[in-house]
């Protein structure tokens, strides 16, 4: 059987030259043929004026390749110039197909066996694509193959242990794939191997100590599965391996130290496993080391000095574990970090060191962007020579025990974006030099000692985040703290503030404001108007100041759950269901201004008064004829209790989410614990009565439970409503 084909040559003549068997020329179609091929080259070249016809189809998606025999095609055919096919030039491999890279084009469907009949092929790459469904084992059939990339596809399936008969094979990448099971643990039969890419699949079971005798080996990642057992020390026997990558798995045990037999290694990232033990001192011999990452395990100890032998070291990570530190001499390997002066980031949160911070920190690599030593017990000062790492980016100090002030040296770092001293021991001032740091997006001092006024440089800051609660703050809310339109995050609750709220002009640039906490301070004056504008805003609270006046009613006002207001005995007005008493009116001008008015009034009030009171007189007459229960002190309606919003809002915690249990398109239900008298759990229903037909809803669903009964109906206790007859008032 063979193979017809019409294809364009170099200057549009049609060419038919037999080289491609019709083997070759079927896996070549079943790979190539797809659902959205967007190289225009890929379509004019290869498929643009080929001539198919006969019996069998292969079909991958919607596109369908047909097979034909019959004495009237050629034996062979040249198909040189198809995209993402290279051909042999020279031997027995002229005019074969050795390549096949057809990356990054939406390749769909299964990968064909049919490829092993490129026997030939050396490289396979399809990489990026939509492939599903196992690898084919047939793949091991290709003896001459080198490189073989699958990566970023979704198959699935265990990993053939018959690619390890691929003996020339060179690189095998795998990654971001649903790969399962366990590893061949027969690649040491591919004495040529150098790189294996098994990361972000989900294979299991232990890591092959076989790997070991991959002797060419210089990448092993097998970053992000669920490998578990201990680290095999054959690993040591790699003397070219350059990056082991073993972490986001769960392995046990301690680390090995034949690593530190590994002198050509540059990455080791080992984190987020649950490897114990010491770190071995050893790891100090690895001079080319430039990534060292043990985060997130369970290593105990001291850290080695030996670590400062590491001089091209430019990222550490040993945060979350449960290294100590708990004496000076135990701080030698800060000291000896100095040594590594190319150090970019250094992480130490997450672990059991105490003591003094050591003012060797003044003297860590001048490369250093990132420090971050928070969650430990450190205590001492801030060194002020801190102020010499200029290319500080991020610094996070807290929570700790630093006691102090706050160095003004950090105003220099002009790079810093982060500064995180929360849950310290800090005094003194907030220097008025951090007004310098023009990158500065956050700043989180909260929870400290901190005295004396907010410095308004901080307005040349665009700050993103400012948190400054809980310490000894005095003096006014600086207005020009407030100018910034970056702000999304400003609190200063619990500390001693004094002043109103800035006006209108200054806080109205907040617009992308989303939390706002002035909370247990000693502000006073009236809530201004303008909060209610601000869309973003989704928390406020100004409860236990000295507030007075009206509550704005727009806005976040108008949301129970979304803003607080405790604690402030001076304000009255806002929505009904805050429950807060009516504000004075003022109305002694109005009198004087319209003097016939009120004589007016005074003769029409008492006259229609007359008429509204014989009408209710008639009304009740009729009534107490036709329904004689009515009056009956035994009646529901005489016995429904009195309920409070504030009564409602504490049983359902502020109609928190938590606690809601239904929703529709005209009304909530939230579960509610009424503790009056005797507890209870009770339903409590908000109907939306702004939404266009939430009357009608409410009239009809009372009119239904009217007439209706069943013991699965839960009983009224009762309800709140207002004088509206439509009901647009209605809260409850």
């Amino acid at each position: 059987m063979v193979i017809y084909a019409s294809i364009k040559g170099e200057e549009g003549k049609k060419q038919v030259k037999p080289w491609f068997s019709s083997s070759e020329l079927r896996c070549l179609f079943a790979c190539c043929f797809a659902r959205d091929l967007r190289t225009t080259d890929y379509r004019s070249t290869a498929f643009g004026n080929q001539t198919i016809v006969g019996e069998n189809a292969l079909k991958l998606k919607d596109k369908t390749l047909t097979v034909a025999s019959g004495p009237a095609f050629a034996s062979k055919v040249n198909i040189t110039g198809w995209t993402g096919v290279a051909c042999g030039k020279r031997g027995q491999r002229r005019g074969h197909a050795v390549g096949l890279s057809l990356g990054s084009l939406g390749l769909v469907g299964t990968i064909s066996p049919s490829i092993s009949n490129l026997t030939h092929l050396r490289n396979l790459h399809l990489p990026h694509n939509k492939f599903n469904g196992r690898i084919p084992h047939e793949l091991g059939l290709l003896s001459d193959l080198k490189h073989l990339n699958l990566s970023d596809n979704s198959l699935e399936g265990e990993i053939p242990s018959e690619l390890s008969r691929c003996s020339q094979l060179q690189t095998i990448s795998l990654w971001y794939n649903n790969l399962q099971g366990r590893m061949p643990s027969n690649f040491s039969h591919c004495s040529n191997l150098r790189t294996i890419e098994f990361f972000a699949n989900y294979l299991e079971g232990d890591i092959p100590s076989d790997f070991g005798s991959i002797e060419n080996l210089e990448l092993l990642n097998l970053f992000d599965n669920n490998l578990n057992g201990s680290l095999p020390p054959e690993l040591g026997n790699l003397q070219n391996l350059y990056l082991l990558d073993i972490s986001n798995n769960a392995l046990t045990g301690f680390i090995p130290p034949e690593i530190a037999k590994l002198h050509a290694l540059q990455y080791m990232g080992f984190g987020n496993n649950k490897i114990s033990g010491f770190i071995p001192a050893s790891l100090g011999n690895l001079s080319s080391m430039t990534v060292l990452s043990l985060e997130n395990n369970s290593l105990a100890g001291t850290i080695p000095p030996s670590i400062g032998n590491l001089k091209n070291l430019l990222k550490l990570r040993l945060d979350y574990n449960e290294l100590e530190a708990n004496q000076a001499a135990d701080w030698g390997f800060f000291d000896a970090l100095t040594n590594s002066s190319h150090l970019q980031v250094l992480q130490l949160s997450y672990n059991r060191l105490r003591g003094a911070l050591p003012n060797s920190l003044s003297n860590l690599s001048t490369s250093l962007e990132h420090l971050a030593i928070l969650e430990n017990e450190i205590g001492g000062n801030i060194p002020e020579g801190i102020g010499k790492l200029v290319n500080l980016m991020a610094l996070y100090m807290g929570p700790n025990l630093l006691t102090g002030s706050i160095p003004p040296s950090l105003g220099s770092l002009s790079k810093l974006n982060v500064i995180s001293l929360v849950q310290n021991r800090l005094s003194g001032d907030i220097p008025s030099t951090l007004g310098n740091l023009t990158e500065l997006s956050q700043l989180y001092l909260y929870d400290n000692a901190l005295s004396g006024q907010i410095p308004p440089t901080l307005r040349k800051c665009p700050l993103g985040i400012l948190s400054l609660g809980k310490n000894n703050l005095t003096g006014k809310i600086p207005e020009e703290v407030l100018l910034s339109s970056t702000t999304r995050s400003l609190s200063v609750q619990s500390n001693m503030l004094t002043g109103p709220i800035p006006e209108l002009g200054l806080l109205r640039n907040l617009q992308g404001l989303q939390e706002l906490d002035l909370s247990c301070n000693n502000l006073s004056g009236a809530i201004p108007e303008f909060l209610g504008s601000f869309a973003g805003l989704t928390y406020l609270n100004l409860s236990f100041n000295n507030l007075t006046g009206e509550v704005p009613g727009a806005g976040i006002f108008l949301n129970a759950s979304a803003f607080s207001i405790a604690g402030n005995n001076g304000l009255c007005g806002g929505v009904p269901m805050l429950n807060l008493p009516l504000c004075p009116t003022h109305q002694s001008r109005r009198k004087h201004k319209f003097p016939k008015l009120t004589v007016i009034l005074s003769v029409l009030i008492p006259v229609f008064s007359l008429i509204a009171f014989k009408c209710l007189l008639v009304l009740w007459y009729w009534r107490h004829r036709s329904d004689e229960g009515r009056s009956d002190p035994t009646s529901p309606r005489s016995q429904l209790p009195r309920v409070s919003y504030m009564d409602l809002s504490r049983a359902t915690n502020g109609f928190s989410t938590a606690n809601l249990i239904g929703e529709g398109r005209f009304g909530s239900v939230y579960m509610g614990n009424m503790n009056s008298g005797e507890h209870r759990v009770v339903a409590v229903k908000i109907f939306k009565l702004q939404e266009r037909g939430a009357s009608h809803s409410f009239l009809a669903e009372c009119e239904t439970l009217r007439y209706l009964r069943h013991r699965n109906l839960v009983k009224i206790l009762t309800v709140c409503s207002t004088i509206d007859p439509r009901g647009h008032d209605l809260k409850l």
